[in-house]
């Protein structure tokens, strides 16, 4: 697609909208969804090491997940590029509603296996926004465990909060800290994050109107989060940039809150 760079956008063959609602109700968003073709889904076998690909060039990311990444995906090949220059960077985006439709299809796993993708980043695990029910968590462990095995190095993509849900971030992020306790992964802070920015005065709003999903700005701050997983580089040497969402002060202050939060969590297991 034209305007990012050297990134591919592997899309879906469909569109399935699932908004986010309360109670037991899984999260989701808008996703491009191939259908299942691979039919039952095998356990996940071992648990390999995450391989460490944070000086990897170029970088090669391949994204899986919903609406609330499909938003992050244009946001982080931009900050690859000013990153990263001079370096044949690519970003390649799937959609789907959730990863457990990823898992149990044959082209997506074909892209894992096959993809030479020096980093993998899976978003879209189903929760229960209420907490009160559980939901598998071994499609995820699966794919991790094909990442790994294929040499990317492995990162779980919590959603930020829903506006007014002050308990959302942390409890999402922890889940998939327990994901990554069964199957090794790093675990981007991206609810930590954001709980941190909106606390601070001065920070613009964050969510779109439906209060679900991110605004422009909401996705380049989980895309600063990602960023500084992906490289190792701390957000706050990227220049602000007038092609990026909002001022370059507001940029600033983003990237400092997120240089902030990473020096005070462990991201990935090599750190």
């Amino acid at each position: 697609m034209q305007g990012y760079g050297l990134q591919q956008w592997v899309l879906g063959l469909s569109a399935l909208v699932l908004s986010a609602c309360g109670g037991s109700s899984p999260s989701a968003g808008t996703g491009q969804v191939p259908p299942p073709d691979t039919g039952e889904i095998p356990p996940a076998t071992g648990n390999l090491s995450v391989p460490d690909r944070r000086q990897a060039r170029p970088i090669r990311v391949l994204l899986i997940g919903n609406s609330h990444a499909s938003g992050v995906a244009p946001q982080l090949s931009r900050l690859l590029q000013l990153g990263l220059p001079g370096t044949d960077n690519e970003l390649s985006f799937i959609g789907f509603v959730f990863l457990d439709s990823a898992a149990a299809s044959s082209s997506a796993l074909q892209q894992i296996d096959q993809g030479g993708w020096t980093h993998l980043i899976l978003q879209g695990q189903k929760y229960s926004q209420s907490g009160t029910v559980d939901y598998p968590t071994s499609e995820t462990e699966f794919l991790l465990n094909k990442g790994k095995a294929a040499g990317s190095q492995t990162i779980l993509f919590p959603e930020h909060p829903q506006y007014g849900d002050r308990a959302e971030g942390q409890r999402v992020y922890q889940l998939h800290l327990s994901i990554a306790q069964q199957q090794s992964s790093c675990v981007a802070p991206v609810g930590p994050v954001w709980d941190l920015a909106l606390l601070q005065p001065g920070v613009p709003r964050l969510h779109s109107n439906d209060g679900n999903h991110a605004n422009a700005l909401g996705s380049l701050l989980s895309a600063y989060v990602l960023y500084q997983v992906i490289t190792g580089q701390s957000a706050e040497l990227l220049p602000e940039q007038s092609s990026l969402p909002g001022s370059t002060a507001e940029q600033a202050k983003l990237q400092q809150i997120t240089a902030q939060l990473l020096s005070s969590k462990q991201s990935c297991p090599s750190e």
